[in-house]
This record gives structure tokens, sequence and C-alpha cells, in this order.
């Protein structure tokens, strides 16, 4: 997508659209077989004083060193639809976008703009862009992207959207979004309706020590548990960010708040999606919901948006020269340099934390590790690139590894489920790798605790190793360039 972003932001100069219909016309052309939704008011995002203050519109052709939110230029409104496997980490089999843009597109400016050929499927113009998404009209002013760029689907979206009539979304999805408006700009939500099973639920809660401290039957907390619809958080941008969370359900909610907000931080933790900020936002069940509220920094903002991400560029930004200097590279390089330790700090505070169950920020490694691979290439020194490719391939492996500890938190009240554990050693920079070892005659108790340790052991090791890469690359990087990285 090398000029794709300035293609689009050349639409910026058309008056923005009427927002009485919000995001049913965007709704309408989703994709169907969506679980998760995020919709976002880019229009009304651009003018919030936070916005300005960090330059999130000035700066959408840099890399995000304070850029919290990617704004797509030209787009008054943004709607990104998501089928996740939620049981595996949250990984997305496909992500829609359907964003409402100025004015028309020209599909022939897009593919000018990435070097490629405008395609035709069913008659419709399309483009694959170089970074594997299908970009294509779905309306006058009506943008459609599709990842991965599979051409069979995008065929079926296509279809889909010129027959259906009315919102493809689920219920939930669906009434989440129309809560989207000038002072609450972002939703995003996930519809968690028959997810899992009251048996399964009752069998984590027999190792919460939030049912154990609070002295409650996990049997019947699970039944009140499984009823859950879903999860939706509202963020209002101005002068900083306040979200607004709820968990629903499909009948009443009779715990304590504490007990609630107990609850939901360790089921966060547990499932790899550690947010220590909602620790400090005011938690209350009300009838047949949970509620949060509370203000997000830019880190818990990165980490809950990386969950659904607007599309950005992942191999070069635009660039109004045609050629590169010494001083383009250094100031490429030194943009990208700064981005990826960007990154690295906002997962610091994981790496103080000596908790031997594992798992409790293995998500976040991992998106934060694609974030690394989509950052802007063009005119970064290939050794930089290298270096960023290796520190994001060390947080995959220390992702998985504390994933894979965090399977067998618990075990020792149940089933052994595998007789497989991971025994990690140490290569990529000098890295990590996992080997798959076999233990039949290990018991429940110890394998349980290898496996934190081993996760342990790895997240140690593994920060050493990208801690002394990072100092490394920027002592060679601020020689060769003569600029302080």
């Amino acid at each position: 997508m090398r000029n794709l972003l300035l293609v689009l932001s050349l639409l910026c100069v058309a008056p923005v659209s009427s927002a009485l219909a919000q995001f049913d016309e965007l709704a309408a052309k989703a994709r169907p077989g969506a679980n998760a939704v995020m919709a976002m008011d880019v229009a009304a995002l651009k003018s919030t004083p936070l916005a300005e203050r960090h330059g999130w519109v000035k700066k959408l052709e840099s890399a995000f060193i304070d850029r919290t939110i990617f704004l797509p230029p030209g787009a008054d409104k943004v709607l990104v639809a998501s089928q996740l496997q939620l049981a595996d980490d949250f990984q997305p089999d496909w992500q829609s976008v359907v964003m409402k843009m100025s004015q028309p597109v020209s599909m022939v400016a897009i593919a000018r703009a990435e070097g490629v050929h405008v395609d035709d499927i069913g008659g419709t113009q399309t483009v694959l862009t170089k970074t594997g998404a299908y970009l294509f009209p779905l309306g006058s002013q009506l943008l459609g992207v599709l990842s991965p760029g599979n051409r069979q689907a995008a065929a079926s979206w296509i279809r889909d959207a010129a027959d259906q009539r009315g919102n493809p979304l689920p219920a939930y999805l669906g009434g989440a979004i129309n809560r989207v408006n000038g002072k609450t700009q972002i939703v995003l939500a996930i519809d968690l309706k028959n997810v899992t099973s009251a048996r399964a639920i009752a069998e984590r809660l027999r190792n919460s020590k939030v049912i154990a401290d609070a002295v409650l039957n996990p049997d019947a907390v699970a039944a009140m548990l499984q009823t859950i619809q879903g999860v939706s958080i509202d963020m209002s941008i101005d002068t900083q960010a306040l979200v607004k969370s709820r968990i629903e359900f499909g009948n009443a909610i009779t715990l304590s708040d504490s007990v609630a907000k107990g609850l939901v931080l360790e089921t966060l933790a547990d499932l790899g999606l550690d947010m220590p900020e909602l620790a400090g936002h005011k938690f209350q069940v009300a009838g047949q919901s949970i509620f949060a509220e509370g203000s997000l920094s830019a880190n818990g903002m990165r980490r809950l948006l990386s969950i659904l991400e607007v599309p950005t560029t992942n191999d070069s930004e635009p660039s109004e020269a045609s050629g590169s200097t010494s001083k383009d590279m250094a100031a490429s390089s030194q943009k990208y340099y700064k981005s990826v330790v960007t990154l690295l700090d906002d997962l610091h505070g994981d790496r103080e934390k000596l908790d031997t169950r594992g798992g409790t920020d293995g998500v976040w490694m991992d998106r934060y590790a694609k974030k690394i691979d989509r950052l802007p290439i063009l005119n970064v020194d290939p050794d930089l690139l290298d270096w960023g490719s290796k520190t994001a391939e060390t947080l995959r492996i220390m992702s998985s590894s504390r994933k894979n500890a965090g399977l067998s938190a618990g075990s020792q009240k149940s089933a052994l489920r595998t007789g497989l554990y991971y025994d990690n050693s140490y290569g990529s920079y000098g890295g990590i790798q996992g080997n798959t070892a076999q233990n039949d005659a290990m018991n429940r108790y110890q394998i349980d605790r290898q496996l934190g340790n081993s996760a342990t052991s790895v997240r140690v090791e593994g920060w050493r190793l990208i801690d002394d890469a990072a100092a490394a690359v920027r002592k060679t990087m601020t020689t060769r360039y003569s600029l302080e990285f």
C-alpha cells in the first residue's frame, strides 16, 4: 500500500456527510458471519483535544510513535467486522472493513498507487494490495477491505453486499454500534453467546482464588455466567480516553461488585489479555450486566484496539520523493526504531511480573509482534529491519510459551488433558525455540509447576535478548547515521 494513504488523503477535502444515519449504511454492507465489531467515527475523533495533541491526524503518514489510533485518511466512518477464534487467543479467521469515504474512490487510482493491476470480480473493480488485502467499492462512497485477500471470499462478500437487505450483524453487535455518537466515538463489541458451557466455566471456577475467597459455589456461579451475551466497550475521547465497559448476560447477576471485578480481572489474565489499568476502574453489578468505568492510557488504548485494528500500510509509506537519500534513510530508520521501542515499552510492565501461571499477557505479545511486522519499512536500514523481525519472532515465541503454560493452570484438580509439554531452549537472536517433549510419568502438579517455571524462564531470557539487541542496534544506528536513536 505504498501510496494508498496518499490517494485516500486527497479525499479529505469534501465535507463530512450527515451523521443522522450513523452506522446503518455501513452495517448493511458488513460481511456476514462476524462475531466482533469496532465502529469508529473518524470525523468526530479528528477534532478531539487528545487527537490534536498527539497528532493522530497530522501524522497519518508516520509510524505510530505517538499515534495511538490509526485514522484512515479520507474516511469519515469505519466499521471493522471480524470472525475471531475466541477459543484460540482471539485470532481472526478474517477481518473486513467498510469505510465511509468523503467522496467516491477510484480503484484505478488505488491500483496505480499500489503498482498493481485492477481486477474484475463479477463486474466489480477490485484491487489486491501487495500486503494481501482486497479493496473494492461497496457503494458510491463505501470502500470495502477484506483480509486475508481470498478472491472467492471477496466475490461472496460483493454478492452479499449487493443482495442483502437490513443488517447482517448479530443483534448484540448491531445494538452496540448504535451507541456511537459525537461523544462516544469508538465502540468495540464481541458476541459471546453460546461461547462455552456451564461445565467448562465451573471447571475453571474451581481453581479460582476469587471464588474460593468469597466462599461461593462454582456450579451456581457457572450457571449464572453461562448465559453471557457479549462484552462491549464504549470509548469517549476528549482530553483523555474514558471507557465504559459492559458484560451482558441473559439472567440477573447476583455477585457483589468486588467479586464481579475480581472474576473479570482473573479471567482476562487467564486468557492472556491482562489489562492492569482495569484494576483502577469502578465496577458495578446492575440487573443482567456488569459495568466498569475508568480512563485508559495510550498503552491501554493500543492494547485494546489491537483486538480489531483498522488496516494500515505494512510495507511502506507514501513518499513525495521518488528516490531516497542517506538523510531519508536516517529519518525513516529512527521512526522505525522508536516505534518498535514504544511497543516494547507498552509490554514493559508485564515483564516485571513473576506470575508462574504464565499466559497473562500472551495475546498482547502476539498482537504486538504483528504490529512490528506491519510497521512501514520504506527507506529503513536493512540491519534495523532484521532486528525488528527477530524482535517480533522472539515475542511470538514468548507468547506461545506463556500461553501453553497458562493452559495447564489449575490442572491439579482436573483430568490430564495431554501428555505434551514445552521444553524451551534458546535460539532466534541467538534465539528461543520451542521443542515438544513427551511426559507421561509426571503427575499433574509437577507438569503444571514445570510449565509455569518454563514460561517464566522463557520470559526472563526473552526480555534479556530483546533488551541486549535493542541496545546494540541503537548504538550501531547512532554511529552509522550520526543521529541519536
